[in-house]
């Protein structure tokens, strides 16, 4: 609010200077003639400087209040006394009439759980939907299926079906909500993919399931009838966390340029994913499991030319099949991460990351690499292949553990022609050290005073093996704290 006020007096002192005349008048030529000085009048009062600005001006001013409401803690908007519009409520008699009749500033509206139950009420809610007039809403809900005695499924059906009849007006959505508030209003629901969403520009929608629920409640939103409807929609998620059935590329998906999923999906439909969305730039594949094969002549090769951001998490150790396809040459950030508790003889995968590397000859400047089973010499050499662009290495091995050969790899050494990663600001080496105590610190001390071609060092967060030890590295550490360096030890 002080910005605000701040920029509202700016406005008001050149407002008011302009209509304030620039020249000063000139004394008369010629003797002066004496005159009796004029009896002093009471000065007339004036409207404050406020007053001064037009209403639209001042509702510009008041729409850069609006809160963040898919993006940062400002979500509880309804409950927040100094979030915008309530605050600007309660200034003064003329702002109340500019916001209220101010459509823009009620279209953010944050419907949460608390300890109370559901807020806000369903007449302040209704009567916040009215304000908004036919503006594009920005809509975060938020229910859990833990919420206690507290929770009224009967409230939070009214509140959702209340905003489910403005589905027209959905412009950024988040919905997040327990399978029994579905239940509730899966009709309607089910009927919102037969409307039109001719505003809606972004959809994230996740059921959370309870914890002794173990099968799908059906009646879930059919995705691809609402993007098929949705003619601006660009970035869409969902997460139902039940198998799906396999993808079917319809229309409308073309126009997405960010997905995100946390459903079950198998390695194929992955792939088909891709296939249909050649605008992508994001992509986020939570659940991928090694279901239909790819490969052979059936399934081509696939050229993703604006693709920046990859991210597939599967309980198969096996990128290959999807991998081997693919061809990213704009790709800036790659995590491939494998849920598991330990790997098996017969789990082991090659990932092939140089071959992408070769035939997309992208810029990667993100790696994220968790439970691969790689060799120190598959990963140094893929290392050396995105060493020029890289800033930010995060390592989780499980199988094979961050030898003493990788962290003299990725020492800067004072004279070699060509550095190891020379532009790494972020190193993260998880799942146990096993290189000999000192060799570590020394690998952070040669980034943190690098040669002239290397930039510094700034976050390092490391894992030692387990039963203590490395007593040097651990001090060492601890000592670069003072220094500025974001050091974290697991």
């Amino acid at each position: 609010m002080d910005s605000l006020l701040g920029a509202v007096i700016k406005i008001v002192l050149i407002y008011a200077g302009s209509g304030e005349s620039s020249s000063s008048e000139q004394p008369p030529s010629g003797p002066q003639v004496q005159r009796p000085p004029k009896p002093t009048k009471s000065p007339k009062p004036t409207s404050p400087p406020m007053d001064l600005l037009p209403s639209e001006i001042l509702s510009d001013i008041f729409s850069y209040c609006l809160p963040d409401l898919l993006g940062g803690p400002q979500a509880q908007s309804f409950r927040r006394s100094r979030a915008a519009p309530l605050t600007l409520l309660r200034v003064c008699r003329r702002w109340r009439d500019v916001v209220v009749t101010t459509p823009v500033l009620w279209t953010c509206i944050a419907v949460e759980q608390t300890k109370q139950g559901c807020a806000p009420p369903l007449p302040v809610l209704q009567q916040w939907l009215k304000r908004s007039g036919a503006c594009g809403l920005s809509l975060d809900v938020l229910v859990h299926s833990n919420a206690g005695a507290s929770y009224s499924s009967a409230h939070a059906a009214q509140m959702f079906k209340t905003l489910l009849a403005v589905y027209s007006r959905w412009r950024e959505v988040r919905l997040c909500v327990p399978t029994s508030l579905q239940r509730a209003v899966q009709g309607d629901i089910l009927h919102l993919e037969s409307r039109e969403a001719p505003m809606l520009e972004s959809l994230s929608f996740t059921l959370e399931m309870a914890e002794f629920e173990t099968s799908s409640p059906g009646g879930i939103l059919d995705v691809e009838e609402i993007v098929a409807r949705a003619p601006r929609l660009t970035n869409l998620a969902w997460d139902y966390q039940y198998p799906t059935p396999m993808f079917r590329a319809g229309a409308g998906w073309s126009r997405l340029t960010r997905i995100t999923t946390g459903t079950t999906l198998a390695l194929r439909d992955c792939y088909s994913f891709l296939q249909a969305c050649p605008q992508l730039e994001s992509c986020h594949l939570l659940r991928a499991y090694d279901g239909w094969a790819l490969g052979g002549d059936a399934t081509p090769p696939l050229t993703m030319s604006r693709l920046k951001e990859l991210f597939i998490i599967t309980k198969s150790a096996d990128f290959q099949p999807l991998l081997d396809l693919l061809t990213l040459p704009a790709l800036r950030s790659l995590e491939l991460s494998r849920v598991s508790e330990r790997f098996r003889e017969d789990d082991r995968s090659s990932a092939p990351l140089r071959h992408l590397a070769l035939r997309s000859e992208f810029t990667l400047e993100h790696l994220v690499l968790h439970n691969l089973e790689l060799n120190e010499s598959e990963l140094i050499g893929f290392l050396k292949m995105v060493s020029e662009s890289l800033t930010e290495l995060d390592v989780l091995e499980i199988g094979t553990r961050i030898s003493a050969r990788i962290i003299y790899a990725l020492t800067l050494q004072p004279h070699p022609e060509k550095l190891l990663c020379p532009q790494l600001k972020m190193i993260k080496l998880r799942g146990g050290v096993a290189a000999s105590d000192g060799q570590l610190i020394a690998m952070v001390q040669s980034r943190r005073n690098p040669r002239a071609d290397a930039c510094v060092l700034k976050d390092i967060q490391v894992e030692f093996n387990e039963g203590g030890g490395h007593f040097l590295d651990r001090a060492g550490l601890r000592a670069l704290r003072k220094d500025g360096l974001r050091a974290y030890i697991f």
